[in-house]
């Protein structure tokens, strides 16, 4: 199976639109940052073992990542925990012949099934990045979310979120680096989570549901011995999995956390 998307180099500021090109030449960088100050908490799930050049070793040891491991089900740990040990799971590679998933260095029956595998961890990801982008606009002065839902309904601001989402899971150890499918599959399951929301503000306003569906999924689903993401819905009919998966990263303190790494100074 692959992808839809297809990786794109970075667009360039002078084929923005003028109205547009003073917000891709902050987001740019932005966007990479945020992506991989937010996808870094996979680490705390066992879906990366050690912390990479692209993701801080801050951010493995944080708090927010201890709290995520401690969070979710059972049976979620196991599935966000696929193939941590075998080198990350082969996307490209397809279900095997019991739907299972296909480790990339070829280990085969796994008790985790390929599609559960990629709702799982797509539905995570994007819950991620979309707390991590609402924690970026609360630490830049001025930020508006309907600067950003005008920008994503250009192809520039397009190209430029999938760029930051594929320099993230590229460097991330989530699939293998060497699987340009792999890494497209992903990205491409996050963008179809992640844009419909980031292109509408109510939507995006409404990212962790209201205080009381809030305070049911964070004592629910959140901690042990937690629930599936379809036994969390008949508490909060009105969410869907990515708010679900959302509440408990914001829970963890992830944003407080990528508030302090977009502001650090490149280096």
């Amino acid at each position: 199976m692959t992808a839809c998307f297809q990786l794109q180099p970075r667009p360039q500021d002078d084929a923005l639109t003028p109205k547009y090109a003073p917000l891709a030449r902050r987001s740019k960088i932005g966007w990479t940052k945020v992506a991989i100050a937010a996808l870094s908490s996979v680490i705390s799930v066992g879906l990366m073992d050690a912390a990479t050049a692209a993701t801080p070793a801050s951010l493995a040891d944080s708090p927010a990542a201890q709290k995520l491991n401690k969070m979710f089900s059972p049976k979620i740990q196991q599935v966000l925990n696929s193939c941590a040990q075998q080198g990350s799971v082969n996307l490209s590679a397809g279900a095997d012949k019991d739907g299972s998933v296909i480790c990339a260095n070829g280990t085969r029956n796994s008790p985790v099934q390929f599609n559960e595998y990629v709702s799982t961890v797509s539905d995570f990801l994007s819950a991620s990045f979309l707390v991590g982008v609402r924690a970026a606009l609360q630490s830049y002065p001025g930020a508006q979310m309907d600067m950003v839902t005008s920008y994503l309904a250009t192809p520039d601001g397009k190209a430029s979120l999938q760029y930051a989402l594929t320099n993230a899971i590229t460097t991330s150890g989530l699939v293998p680096q060497s699987s340009q499918k792999s890494v497209s599959f992903l990205v491409n399951r996050v963008m179809q989570r992640s844009l419909p929301i980031l292109q509408n503000t109510n939507k995006f306003s409404n990212l962790l549901g209201s205080t009381e569906q809030y305070r049911k999924v964070a004592s629910n689903f959140c901690k042990p011995p937690g629930m599936t993401v379809e036994k969390a819905r008949t508490l909060v009919p009105q969410l869907d999995a990515v708010q679900i998966y959302a509440i408990c990263v914001q829970e963890s303190g992830l944003s407080d956390e990528v508030q302090k790494e977009i502001q650090r100074p490149n280096k």
